[in-house]
């Protein structure tokens, strides 16, 4: 599904078709892509290439991959350019399932742009960017009520937050500790 075609041009931002063949990436990798309506970044990991090549209906409709920048494991990055479906994902039981409750998932076909690689304390940055950004994303509503026991402050738990995210060493720490979602 993805051809690493910098890997035969030397310079940065080369670009590559992901079409039947091995993934540039190493996983898992992170997803900084726009969030519709709140025109901000929103995190989404992806653990596999199975679960990059599926993309969840209303995802894929919302054009939410399309501008997407990958952070993998090693410190690369890519802008995915554009997205093609392929066809429905899933076995025949899922398909009939996700289109009557409206939840279809597509495999799909991707270009990307290999951009800038960076730093892993650079990439825990724009993870504390993200939270700053989006505090009703990260925030434990449990929590703050006090269903589970007494009652939290909100900024003291997103502080705690980025605290766990400042102190992750690799990148499944830091999807640990950020608490990222999975992509759909």
């Amino acid at each position: 599904m993805i051809v690493d075609r910098a890997a035969d041009t030397p310079d940065t931002g080369a670009s590559s078709n992901l079409n039947d063949l091995p993934l540039p990436f190493k996983w898992p990798v992170l997803g900084f892509g726009l969030d519709v309506g709140d025109w901000s970044d929103n995190l989404v990991c992806f653990r596999n290439a199975d679960q990059f090549r599926i993309c969840g209906r209303h995802s894929y409709e919302d054009g939410r991959r399309v501008g997407m920048v990958l952070f993998d494991a090693s410190g690369r990055s890519w802008e995915i350019t554009s997205v093609r479906k392929l066809g429905t994902a899933g076995s025949m039981g899922k398909r009939i399932l996700g289109w009557l409750l409206r939840s279809t998932a597509f495999n799909i076909e991707a270009d990307i742009t290999e951009t800038r690689s960076v730093t892993f304390d650079e990439l825990k940055s724009r993870v504390i960017g993200t939270i700053d950004a989006n505090p009703s994303d990260w925030r434990d509503d449990e929590a703050l009520a006090g269903e589970s026991g007494p009652s939290r402050d909100e900024q003291e738990m997103l502080d705690e937050l980025k605290d766990r995210v400042r102190q992750a060493r690799t990148m499944e720490e830091l999807i640990e500790s950020a608490e990222v979602i999975d992509a759909e």
